[in-house]
Formats: structure tokens, sequence, C-alpha cells
């Protein structure tokens, strides 16, 4: 288990523990992480664990990101985490 700290410009919003991988975050109330806030979409991120390392993937906004590659109509990206 690892524990998620959830900042916006360096300020602490929410910490919770990543007991599960895929952890989903979003606005929608069925996700692991449920982010209160119009700039978050339903399905916003999710974190996957795969050899040994855990990754942020973007399940893409329907806003358009910068830098972001398009795969089946979702802009998908892909964020190592680190401790």
């Amino acid at each position: 288990m690892q524990t998620l700290h959830l900042t916006i410009h360096t300020i602490p919003i929410q910490q919770c523990t990543v007991e599960k991988t895929p952890f989903s975050i979003g606005s929608d109330k069925y996700n692991d992480l449920v982010i209160p806030d119009n700039s978050v979409d339903k399905g916003h991120a999710k974190i996957a664990f795969k050899e040994g390392q855990y990754y942020l993937l973007d399940e893409g906004s329907t806003k358009p990101r910068k830098n972001s590659d398009a795969e089946g109509g979702l802009r998908l990206r892909s964020y190592s985490l680190t401790a």
C-alpha cells in the first residue's frame, strides 16, 4: 500500500491510501478517489502498478492537453510515480 498526497500548486488538498490497482481518480462517485471539482473529469486518471513501479495514467479529459497522444479518441499519457 502506498499513500497518495494530492496537491495543487504545492498546497496539500487530500491524502489517501492506494490499496489496489488500478486505482481510479475523478469527479464521479464511483472512483476510488473522488475529487468534486469542475476541472476534474468523471474518469480523470488511474494509478497502475507494473513491473515494480507505480504509474499515473491520464485517462484523457475531453479538454485538449499539451503533449498528449491520442488513442481511440482518448488522450492518454503515462507518468512514472516516485516515493
